[in-house]
């Protein structure tokens, strides 16, 4: 992958980061690198499986042969880094553009912030805010550190809990082959290593790309709100108010957690799992909708009151003009007023008219229909998928099994 066009390429967010930089490694292919440490795996598994002769396996047990689950991790993590980057040069593109993005000019300054020379400075230059999240994001600060031992520390919880404690105590319904400690050892060994690569390693650094892309976007598009030196121009030709840099990155913070929906659906076809999947489908619809949105709240509300604001203008400007008309004039009764003058004010009425209804339309979300349709695109196919399934008696999940055992077989 060629470094981004912007002298700050996308391989500084983990060259100095030791847990994805043994991922994505030093290279300039960083993608290469990942799938050369991602593609032994499977490999290894049906090596361990095979040793114990879990690649199929009678009764509720899935082997590996059998396990379509497994299947769609390895399809995930194989796309995780396609992407991590479309995410980070998401955010680049943000970064670039925050400075256009940003008009002194503009603010209504608070009290608490008085109108100084170094006030305008510091809320025209981006450039120290822009860095200070480049750095968090690649994890080199004290405080991202933290957070990042943090939120890679819960998923090794989830592992202890999930794929060790769990199928040692025995608890729990059908399993899959690495969680059968008695029955297959070496495949219970191996599937814990498999789960902190995947777990811990791949879908850990996931959630540190996408958590920590979205507070950079959220905080630093409050702040300029809470300012109130947003540029924002109604009739921008992105029809987004001139964000369309906001909406895009916040569409990439909400896709790349999407991924895991693939998981989530073959899994619940697998498993029959309905009642666990429509849990499991609305928390992380939520969470989905919250990482879409909540980035993009203060964007509204700013673009909101501009268009408001001007609704208001025009409104004012057209009681203006039409108050210039004598009554005489509006009740089509001969007056003082001449026809040159009654033409222009009806002209200069129509215009406000017109310029009112086009406000009226202004965009009061940073982000158009299509990006809207691609993110909704997304979060309703669990829902889809298992109302299909569901409503055809279980057609899809007996295909999904018929599948799985061909590749036994």
């Amino acid at each position: 992958m060629a470094p981004h066009a912007n002298s700050h390429p996308l391989s500084a967010y983990w060259v100095n980061n030791p847990v994805l930089r043994l991922l994505l490694g030093r290279s300039r292919r960083p993608t290469l690198r990942y799938l050369i440490v991602l593609l032994p795996w499977p490999f290894l598994a049906y090596v361990v499986t095979a040793s114990e002769h879990a690649l199929v396996v009678d009764g509720p047990t899935v082997g590996l042969l059998e396990d379509t689950v497994m299947l769609a991790v390895v399809f995930t993590a194989a796309t995780l880094p396609f992407l991590w980057f479309r995410l980070l040069r998401a955010l680049e593109r943000f970064f670039d553009r925050l400075p256009a993005l940003v008009d002194a000019g503009i603010a209504t300054t608070p009290v608490s912030l008085p109108a100084t020379t170094d006030s305008a400075h510091r809320i025209m230059d981006t450039s120290e805010i822009v860095q200070f999240w480049r750095n968090t994001i690649a994890v080199q600060t004290d405080a991202s550190r933290r957070w990042y031992g943090l939120t890679l520390g819960v998923f090794v919880l989830l592992v202890a809990i999930f794929d060790v404690w769990m199928p040692l105590a025995g608890i729990g319904g059908a399993h899959a082959w690495p969680l059968e400690p008695r029955q297959f050892p070496r495949s219970f060994a191996f599937g814990i290593a498999w789960a902190i690569y995947f777990f811990v390693f791949v879908v850990g650094n996931t959630a540190w790309l996408v958590g920590a892309g979205a507070a950079a976007v959220y905080k630093i598009v409050d702040h300029y709100a809470a300012e109130r030196c947003l540029r924002i121009e109604p009739l921008a030709p992105d029809g987004q108010g001139g964000l369309a840099s906001i909406g895009d990155a916040a569409l990439w913070i909400s896709l790349v957690p999407s991924a895991g929906i693939i998981i989530l659906t073959v899994w619940s076809l697998q498993y029959s799992a309905v009642v666990a999947t429509l849990v499991g489908g609305l928390v992380y619809g939520l969470a989905l909708i919250m990482l879409f949105f909540l980035p993009l709240q203060s964007a509204h509300w700013a673009m909101k009151t501009v268009r408001d604001r001007e609704l208001q203008r025009l409104s004012s400007l057209y009681s203006f003009y039409y108050a210039e008309v004598p009554q005489s004039a509006r009740t089509d009764t001969p007056g003082r007023m001449s026809e040159f003058t009654i033409e222009k004010t009806a002209e200069r009425l129509r215009l406000c008219n017109e310029l009112y209804e086009r406000a009226a339309r202004m965009p009061v979300w940073p982000f158009d229909p299509k990006t809207l349709l691609r993110f909704l695109g997304v979060v309703v196919v669990p829902a889809v998928v298992g109302f299909l399934n569901e409503s055809s008696g279980g057609v899809i999940s007996r295909i999904l099994a018929a599948f799985a055992h061909g590749l036994a077989k």
